[in-house]
């Protein structure tokens, strides 16, 4: 017998019990012929059965009702963690390329090496790439914070520079699809307002890649200004 039965038949056995005192307390013995109609009719007594009935099986409702809600909370809550950034987990030689100024004409680049390692944090609904990154003339530390929010599926990433250790960058916004993931932000060069993107190319087979590219006409055009290939 499983628990919900159980206790329908517990309250089967009380209402009979409170049914019995309810029609004898104060009365005195009766005859035999007597005692069918201790409760004046047969209606009264069914009346007080399903009331009593009826107060053991309100509790009942009320906690499947909850157990159901509760049950839909679990249901709604239990998001499995992204696999988005999974392809740039571990440690990654990484060969940069930096155009030398930005939105002013320029075609001159400049390469260097660096080193990453990326982590999960947040029970897989973040992660953190620590950077070393060897400029020609000083060695820079750096680390983008990436957080998932599970309600809109969108991911943000924060630029923190060791040269500003108290400033983060302004997040970029966006998501993957397939294994290319592009993130957009509004951000200021030169007191100018620009349009800021991120694109990941997982590369699946190959090395991933990551570009960084400014508009400054709203996103009509935009120029790539940096680029990083990963290698183990």
């Amino acid at each position: 017998m499983d628990k919900i039965s159980t206790i329908w038949h517990g309250a089967a056995v009380w209402s009979r019990l409170l049914w019995w005192g309810a029609c004898n307390i104060g009365r005195r013995p009766r005859a035999p012929h007597q005692v069918r109609n201790t409760c004046h009719d047969r209606g009264e007594r069914q009346g007080l059965t399903l009331l009593l009935l009826g107060l053991f099986q309100l509790p009942l409702r009320q906690k499947v009702r909850l157990n159901k809600k509760t049950q839909s909370m679990h249901s709604t809550f239990h998001v499995t963690p992204p696999s988005d950034f999974d392809f740039i987990l571990g440690d990654w030689k990484v060969r940069h390329r930096r155009l030398n100024s930005r939105l002013t004409g320029c075609s001159a680049w400049t390469e260097f090496s660096g080193k990453s390692s990326t982590r999960k944090i947040l029970g897989g609904f973040g992660n953190v790439e620590d950077n070393i990154l060897h400029f020609p003339d000083e060695e820079v530390q750096a680390a983008p914070f990436r957080s998932f929010d599970p309600v809109t599926k969108m991911w943000a990433i924060w630029w923190l520079d060791g040269r500003a250790p108290h400033s983060l960058d302004v997040p970029v916004i966006g998501r993957f699809t397939g294994s290319v993931g592009t993130f957009f932000a509004d951000d200021w060069l030169a007191e100018k307002p620009i349009k800021v993107r991120f694109a990941w190319d997982a590369n699946p087979g190959g090395n991933p890649t990551w570009q960084q590219a400014f508009s400054g006409d709203g996103g009509l055009s935009w120029e790539t200004n940096w680029v990083m290939e990963f290698s183990r």
